[in-house]
């Protein structure tokens, strides 16, 4: 009845599906409206006392299902505040800032993708066409594999994530364990662009709900010199094009980064 209830809010997102709560915490408890019209996950930290967190991996949490009174919300805030030592949560769409005091806004962009390919294309910017010509001439080659996830990970400890501090094996455990959790239920697929038979990149996406979260990549040196990245997303766009999925970027506040998601048509949301 949870995941039903999650599934049918029009703020889904598959960070509150149980699977995923599983995965990526060690214990989170829930508030539940009367008869599942609401849910809200809260995943917590304990210690001497316990705290709400926001999950590495998970990028909005807060109440999910039918819309949520302003009354409601408030209510439940105030019980959370009550009961738990402290708290760090990134609400969804779903949620009105005007209800929260102190409150940051956070940018992720997404991708429609009801058109045709030939009318999406149309979108990309200067820099993936030049990068998708740069990745036919290299010769990159995409597939989707079953078998690669460890590798993704690995191409990404090694590059981006020797970067960031904070991450450490447990956090690894997790990205494995949260896509398994999707891909024992047909729900997740990883897309490999490869150089005569060499990886260079790979995408993790977990698909459920006509929804596409761009949940994990990786990638080295030579992808960015071919444009194996910028192919890998153009592919998945031609794959699911001209119907409801919706490409969920899952970013980003990196200027950089969003540049990039945005780059392929890709609209902010806050």
């Amino acid at each position: 009845r949870w995941n039903t209830c999650v599934l049918n809010s029009p703020a889904f997102r598959h960070y509150a599906l149980t699977y995923f709560l599983d995965a990526s915490s060690d214990n989170w408890q829930g508030l539940i409206g009367e008869n599942y019209k609401w849910v809200w996950p809260l995943p917590i930290k304990r210690t001497i006392v316990n705290k709400v967190y926001q999950p590495l991996l998970a990028q909005q949490l807060g109440p999910f299902g039918e819309d949520m009174r302003k009354e409601e919300f408030v209510e439940c805030l105030n019980f959370i505040q009550k009961k738990y030592w402290g708290y760090n949560i990134k609400f969804n769409e779903s949620v009105s800032q005007s209800w929260i005091n102190d409150s940051q806004q956070h940018i992720n962009v997404e991708l429609d993708l009801k058109d045709s390919f030939q009318t999406m294309e149309a979108n990309f910017n200067r820099n993936v066409r030049s990068n998708l010509k740069k990745a036919e001439s290299s010769n990159v080659q995409i597939s989707r594999e079953s078998f690669v996830t460890k590798d993704v990970i690995s191409m990404f400890q090694q590059g981006r994530g020797s970067e960031i501090r904070i991450l450490d094996d447990r956090f690894y455990i997790n990205v494995e364990s949260i896509y398994n959790s999707f891909a024992k239920r047909n729900e997740a697929e990883t897309w490999v662009a490869r150089i005569d038979g060499e990886m260079l990149a790979g995408l993790m996406l977990l698909n459920t709900n006509e929804r596409l979260l761009n949940f994990f990549t990786g990638s080295d040196l030579l992808s960015r010199r071919t444009g194996a990245m910028h192919l890998l997303i153009a592919s998945i766009i031609r794959e699911y094009c001209n119907g409801k999925y919706v490409l969920d970027f899952e970013g980003s506040n990196n200027e950089k980064l969003a540049y990039f998601y945005k780059s392929f048509g890709g609209d902010e949301r806050v």
